[in-house]
């Protein structure tokens, strides 16, 4: 009698241990994510439905979340307002490992005034024209979204460049500048013309017959006003035109 009893006893050992481990490997995968209408924006309420084992829940502040298995689902959402359907969306996902899988759905409006009895998204599913005819609306629908997106952005480049533009200043000509010059500091910078753009400061010096302490203090000036530049050359300096 003993005999008989130990492989049974065994037996149900194992099929405990059998049934501890199911509910771990039943609930191996998270299936979460946002709900958004066509704005962009998430949807608070929506209904959501899984499959395989069938689970419902509805979205908190846009949000939903789902512990499934491994394997295929089909997520259902709907977006319901007194009691009609006025979106809905449907997306398919299959799981062959364990963790965290992010899915966000975008609910398309439904245009026919449907009632909540009359909705069976599982029966649509079959019908090859009611197919056809949601493929359709949801290229039109995402073509929409595209060229608003492309719309906004456009506009924000645009925004961007005309700040951009209001914060520069308005470019001044050499000859714009040189007009705004005091007499003697127009007299220098012609000098500097007349020997191509370039010259030893020394040279300004004689030609304006002026000390080397003045003639220096008209370069700074010039210099800094971006007219010239002055380039060191051994102990003399050479004063090029700004390009």
């Amino acid at each position: 009698m003993a005999k008989t009893e130990y492989p049974i006893m065994k037996l149900i050992i194992i099929l405990l241990i059998i049934l501890m481990l199911l509910p771990l490997s039943a609930h191996a995968a998270t299936i979460k994510g946002s709900v958004y209408d066509l704005s962009l924006e998430k949807v608070n309420g929506a209904i959501l439905e899984i499959d395989n084992p069938r689970q419902q829940v509805i979205s908190s502040n846009g949000e939903y979340s789902f512990n499934v298995g491994l394997g295929p689902y089909t997520i259902i959402a709907r977006q319901l307002k007194g009691g009609k359907l006025v979106a809905n969306a449907s997306e398919k996902i299959s799981l062959d490992k364990e963790g965290e899988f992010n899915l966000d759905i975008v609910l398309f409006p439904v245009f026919d005034d449907i009632s909540l009895s009359d909705v069976d998204l599982d029966k649509q599913e079959n019908g090859l024209q009611i197919e056809l005819m949601l493929g359709f609306v949801a290229v039109i629908l995402i073509a929409m979204i595209l060229f608003l997106i492309v719309f906004k952005r456009r506009k924000k480049e645009k925004r961007t460049v005309e700040n951009n533009s209001l914060a520069e200043t308005p470019h001044e000509s050499d000859e714009t500048k040189s007009e705004k010059l005091p007499e003697d500091l127009q007299k220098a910078l012609g000098f500097i013309k007349e020997q191509g753009g370039r010259v030893n400061q020394k040279d300004i010096k004689h030609h304006m017959n002026l000390s080397d302490a003045k003639i220096s203090l008209m370069m700074d000036d010039l210099e800094g006003r971006g007219i010239v530049k002055r380039i060191k050359k051994g102990r003399a300096n050479v004063i090029s035109l700004n390009k």
